[in-house]
């Protein structure tokens, strides 16, 4: 296959790229303009919230009792989705921070409404504030929220008041391992405890939900953690990723699952559940996650759910019965922390949380694409340069599938003249023009379609990388070299752009030039469109198509210097 076919393929595929991008854009219109309008109205109920927290601090805000969860439903492992009082975020009042998170905690509640991620900086520079998984402030909020639910006795919800520590902050100092962080709450003869637990440069926070039975008669009942989401993400380049999913995750019955506003809102009652003994649940974004792990244990049901405080996701466990006279307590875990897939391969054993990281259908591609980048990072230090070696490996292993093509291509420029002949002389007879075409073909064993091949290698492999690089949290503000401070983003200079366009002049110089003049014009053209096109992609892939460009070009001149 010539040059012209070949960049008309990878054209197309730049296309679809476009109309995929599109169609998310008018199958969630509503979402985002829901999230809009509501953003206004929370502005305005934070102020009042913030106020009535202010004056009766200790009491909590029930707000509409008939949002929080049946008992009796999640004991029939049907949950309704615990909600929230509508009065605005709550008030931070604990601190705890670790070596690599900073977490607040619900003056009232007890729970984690804030953290910070801080080996991640927002934008690439050292003086940019860390990354907040969990935040209770801005146009895009999540914060976490647990409790217990009983049908036949006394269960603190997310918007029951619990006592937590005196102090204001609490650090891991050197030479600590772990560190505790208690919140009690007593009704009647029953004390409830939550202990959450940090340990020294883990991205996991175990919590323990302890019940203490003081009284005469058992208790029995389940406990529940969500993240709540309110507003949304802002948006940008879509080619580099900033259309990114950002919501409600559920990973059960082996397979992951997001929740955009729009399908929840088709089922019933505006909510998803399901049962998974080693299932889990969450808020994701494009690098980053927050998300309820618990033990893995049957009676285990997960839901997504959607209501006019937000978009939810979490779960509720059975809880061992608690006979008088004694306590029970089970042990959950909460994951705040980036999509490093090294991280999440240490959660929990088969929990699958590494299938938050998802590079889309050509997942079967990406995955050892991606592990091949790592191995070489691990070799060089550098994910650009590992990119070049990918490339360099994809050649070497399809050397002669490429040769072939080089190969047919070099044949086919040798008789060029011959067809420019039998152009001019058959112009105004196709059919003949064709009967002849094919003959010199057969006389010549000229294969026209012996450089379709590569393109079949080429394509797939574009777009796994591109999917890799939008979405591995590894190569996020890696750095190439000199102005290139960030793969993940485009050359701020377009100097890649540029030398990937000056690439593809010499290949179609080392190609048969097509016969019609149409053609011609539109094949020099084509070089300065994608080059105007490669500047929104982001470096590292142009980086990647910069290099298979080169060693295209040096094989084939190879190749076709051994035949001329």
């Amino acid at each position: 296959m010539d040059t012209k076919r070949f960049l008309l393929a990878i054209g197309l595929t730049l296309i679809i790229l476009w109309l995929y991008q599109s169609w998310l854009e008018y199958q969630y219109p509503d979402y985002y303009a829901q999230m809009e309008e509501k953003e206004s109205q929370d502005r305005s109920e934070d102020g009042a919230g913030d106020e009535a927290e202010e004056e009766s601090p200790s009491t909590p805000q029930t707000g509409d009792q008939s949002e929080v969860p049946s008992a009796e439903s999640a004991e029939e492992g049907q949950p309704t989705a615990p909600q929230p009082a509508r009065n605005g975020g709550p008030t931070e009042g604990v601190t705890v921070t670790t070596d690599v998170l900073r977490v607040a905690f619900s003056e009232q509640s007890g729970d984690p409404v804030a953290a910070s991620l801080l080996d991640y900086r927002e934008e690439d520079n050292p003086d940019s504030p860390p990354v907040e998984v969990l935040k209770n402030q801005g146009s895009w909020r999540v914060i976490g929220q647990t409790g217990w639910l009983s049908s036949g006795g006394e269960a603190p919800d997310h918007q029951a008041a619990f006592e937590g520590p005196d102090e204001g902050s609490l650090s891991l100092e050197e030479g600590e391992d772990s560190l505790k962080v208690t919140y009690t709450r007593r009704e009647g003869d029953l004390e409830f405890r939550k202990t959450y637990r940090f340990e020294r440069g883990s991205y996991v926070v175990p919590v323990e939900y302890r019940v203490i039975n003081q009284g005469e008669e058992p208790w029995t009942g389940h406990v529940y953690g969500q993240l709540r989401q309110q507003g949304i993400k802002g948006q940008g380049n879509w080619l580099l990723g900033d259309f990114f999913y950002h919501g409600p995750v559920l990973f059960t019955g082996n397979a992951m699952q997001t929740f955009p506003l729009t399908e929840l809102e088709e089922r019933a009652q505006n909510t998803f559940r399901d049962q998974d003994p080693s299932g889990w649940g969450g808020i994701m974004s494009r690098y980053f996650m927050s998300a309820w792990v618990p033990e893995e244990q049957e009676g285990n049901t997960f839901y997504a759910r959607a209501s006019n405080d937000g978009l939810f996701a979490g779960y509720t466990a059975p809880f061992p019965q608690v006979a008088e006279g004694e306590e029970s307590s089970v042990r959950q875990f909460l994951f705040i922390g980036p999509k490093d897939q090294g991280i999440l391969e240490q959660v929990g054993e088969n929990r699958n949380l590494r299938r938050s990281v998802d590079y889309g259908i050509l997942s079967f591609l990406a995955v050892p694409l991606f592990e091949v980048l790592r191995f070489f990072h691990g070799l060089v230090g550098n994910y650009g340069l590992a990119i070049i070696l990918v490339v360099l490996v994809i050649k070497i292993v399809f050397y002669p599938l490429f040769t072939m093509s080089y190969r047919a291509m070099a044949k086919m420029r040798k008789v060029q003249p011959e067809l420019q002949r039998l152009r001019e002389q058959y112009g105004d007879d196709r059919q003949k023009l064709n009967e002849e075409m094919m003959r010199l073909y057969r006389e010549e064993k000229v294969n026209p379609l012996g450089g379709c091949l590569p393109i079949l290698v080429q394509i797939p492999v574009f777009i796994s990388l591109y999917w890799v690089l939008l979405e591995s949290v590894e190569i996020r503000h890696e750095p190439f070299m000199l102005w290139i401070t960030d793969l993940t983003s485009q050359d701020p200079y377009y100097v890649l752009p540029i030398l990937m366009g000056a690439s593809m002049v010499v290949q179609q110089l080392l190609n048969p030039a097509p016969l019609d003049p149409i053609q011609k014009k539109v094949m020099l053209a084509l070089p300065v469109v994608f080059t105007v096109f490669f500047m929104q992609f982001p470096a590292g892939l142009v980086l990647y198509w910069l290099s298979n460009n080169l060693l295209s070009i040096a094989q084939q001149w190879w190749v076709m210097r051994k035949i001329t």
